[in-house]
């Protein structure tokens, strides 16, 4: 499968949550938010087909890849080995001199990695606690129906 047509269904299939552009009243997450596709273009780097849009609330436009973690890269293949590295235990210095590139290059791919972690954990804690207080909802509305239930029942004396 050839990997721009393979992305290009990924693209269609994404649906932007807010207008990325600051200032829009639909850059509020959960904010009314309109907006049309204008387009496609093709990624120099890897040839990648990328979907465009515009907001109908500001006019602006933007992409897919504006959401994406490797958005404004020149070399968005090392952050997946900074990553790697990094989880094993590599240094700075000799990830950097085994990617070929600076020790800054590292700390900022690093920076970046950092921050998306953590959102990525804010999101999914957010989610269990709301998952938590809807189970404890229905537990306790089952508990409520189980002891409605018990008291209407006749009580029996162990024998």
């Amino acid at each position: 499968m050839d990997h721009a047509q393979g992305s290009r269904s990924d693209d269609r299939s994404f649906l932007p949550p807010r207008c990325p552009l600051g200032g829009c009243s639909a850059s509020v997450p959960g904010a009314p938010f309109r907006f049309r596709r204008r387009g496609t273009f093709r990624r120099a780097l890897d040839g990648r087909l990328v979907q465009r849009f515009e907001c109908l609330i500001c006019g602006r436009s933007f992409s897919s890849q504006t959401f994406r973690l490797d958005y404004r890269l020149r070399r968005p293949d090392t952050l997946l080995a900074v990553f790697v590295a990094l989880a094993s235990k590599t240094t700075l210095r000799k990830t950097a001199r085994s990617l070929g590139v600076g020790r800054s290059h590292v700390v900022r791919r690093f920076a970046r990695l950092a921050h998306h972690c953590h959102d990525f954990h804010a999101f999914q804690l957010a989610r269990a606690v709301s998952a938590a207080v809807s189970a404890r909802r229905s537990s306790s509305t089952r508990l409520e129906t189980t002891r409605s239930t018990a008291s209407s029942s006749p009580s029996r004396c162990p024998s």
